[in-house]
């Protein structure tokens, strides 16, 4: 079974892609992930193709920082479940012993 990872964790994607003057569509297309999925909080899409998608998009549009660029757009919740367990964590350090603990429910290639 092939590694896969949130869709949510390139939340975002559509808007920069489109503001760097690129088509998010397309390179979604070439990357073979489904526009809709991103409409979907709990779907998963491919870890190779997330990748493959920002690897893509970064060169395609001429954007060595673009994965930088994403990340800005982000916060906690493109964690899902874990972002949860992570917020009622009553310290730092145990939300960050959480999230060792349990990152492969957002992305089993970790």
């Amino acid at each position: 079974m092939a590694a896969m990872v949130r869709a949510q964790a390139v939340r975002g994607y559509r808007g920069l892609v489109a503001e760097l003057g690129g088509d998010p569509v397309r390179l979604l297309r070439a990357a073979k992930i489904k526009s809709t999925a991103f409409d979907q909080p709990a779907a998963f899409i491919s870890f190779g193709a997330a990748v493959d998608l920002l690897e893509r998009s970064a060169r395609d549009l001429a954007c060595p920082d673009f994965g930088l660029r994403l990340a800005e757009r982000q916060d906690i919740g493109i964690l899902g479940p874990l972002a949860v367990a992570m917020r009622y964590s009553a310290t730092v350090g145990a939300a960050m012993r959480c999230a060792s603990k349990y990152i492969y429910v957002y992305n089993a290639a970790i």
